[in-house]
């Protein structure tokens, strides 16, 4: 039976695995994967190797295939409180880099919103402002475009 120990899957013991001997964390795990796989094809009903190769899955981030694994441990052996609460963990950090991806494209969405505002009526209050045609109160809306829209960049790059 494969045990883990410390973090690190030490399957086959005494096979003298070269994975032992990775300089990396992510070789170790990944190694400890395709070691746990080929034990579960030998053994696909032991629902510990669903769940330790569910845990190596998780420690490398990939949710996806944790989340595989765990709801087979527990398909397996419903009783399998461990599966379930590291499924629930996955679940979480899924929702967590979810909501992480909706807050940067709304805030590529607004800055883009921006830009274009920004660049239009600076573009209209530089043409008022040097157009000889326009005098007097076109050339200070002209001005005052201009000096409102350096404030909102300014303001923007501030706390943005």
């Amino acid at each position: 039976m494969s045990d883990t120990s410390g973090g690190s899957y030490y399957g086959n013991s005494g096979s003298g695995s070269s994975y032992i001997r990775h300089e990396t964390e992510t070789d170790i795990e990944v190694a400890a994967i395709d070691d746990i796989s080929k034990d579960i094809e030998l053994n696909d009903w032991d629902y510990t190797l669903y769940y330790k190769r569910g845990y190596f899955y998780y420690q490398k981030q990939d949710y996806d295939n944790a989340i595989r694994d765990f709801n087979t441990s527990i398909e397996i052996n419903p009783n399998c409180t461990d599966a379930d609460a590291m499924l629930k963990r996955c679940n979480h950090h899924l929702k967590v880099r979810r909501n992480e991806i909706d807050d940067y494209n709304d805030k590529w969405d607004m800055q883009k919103t921006m830009m274009i505002y920004m660049v239009v009526s600076f573009c209209i209050g530089a043409f008022l402002l040097v157009s000889s045609h326009y005098e007097g109160f076109f050339a200070f809306i002209g001005s005052f475009v201009c000096l409102i829209d350096i404030i909102i960049i300014v303001v923007f790059c501030l706390f943005s």
